[in-house]
């Protein structure tokens, strides 16, 4: 009997310290830091179906705007807003290109891995995979 107190006891102190992961709704709104690398860095707002990211977190005026297209919880395809703000090469890309197919994943109580995945015209697919951490 007391071996298996002892026992219950170990479980609760294991699984509580274990501590909650960040969901994907909790990704819906609020900001993010969108990590590329140990060295790059997004500061990324979100307010449900839009998104603004700064490259230069001091610099708030040049945010690129995107709209989300939430596909269930976890997945959605962003597109950048093209009526927010004159798209760059790159930014074009991504619209003709049907967007940025996303799909997020819980890493632990501040931050999710993100998969995002970009099919070109021609078939060929860039992937990207980084994490999404709160501010």
């Amino acid at each position: 009997m007391k071996i298996k107190l002892l026992l219950l006891a170990l479980i609760g102190i294991s699984v509580s310290s274990c501590g909650p992961y960040l969901t994907c709704e909790e990704t819906k709104t609020g900001s993010f830091y969108m990590i590329y690398s140990e060295k790059d860095s997004v500061l990324m707002e979100r307010n449900g179906d839009v998104q603004v990211e700064y490259l230069n977190i001091t610099d708030k005026e040049n945010g690129a705007y995107s709209n989300l297209e939430w596909i269930d919880e976890c997945t959605y395809r962003l597109k950048f807003d093209e009526s927010k703000h004159e798209l760059n090469k790159s930014q074009k890309l991504v619209n003709d290109s049907n967007g940025i197919f996303v799909t997020q994943s819980p890493l632990n109580a501040r931050c999710m891995y993100y998969t995002a995945v970009l099919t070109k015209a021609d078939g060929k697919s860039v992937k990207k995979i980084g994490r999404i951490c709160l501010k």
